[in-house]
């Protein structure tokens, strides 16, 4: 199963980021194979869009599983 964990930077020991649209980096975990992506938004900056494009490709990418800190 992966997990997209929204983040402030590149690595697992970055910090978590509260916003999901405009998050810095989105990780995708592997809890199966313990390997992991992170993936620049490139929706961070849009005029507007970015609830809509976010998901869209966190369902692409085949993701079960969100974590973002509230």
């Amino acid at each position: 199963m992966k997990i997209c964990i929204t983040s402030v930077g590149r690595d697992l020991n970055s910090d978590i980021d509260p916003r999901f649209g405009r998050c810095n980096f989105f990780i995708i975990y592997d809890v199966e194979t313990n390997k992991f992506e992170a993936v620049d938004n490139s929706w961070k900056e849009a005029s507007d869009g970015a609830g809509i494009q976010a998901p869209q490709f966190v369902i692409q990418k085949g993701i079960k599983s969100l974590y973002r800190k509230s």
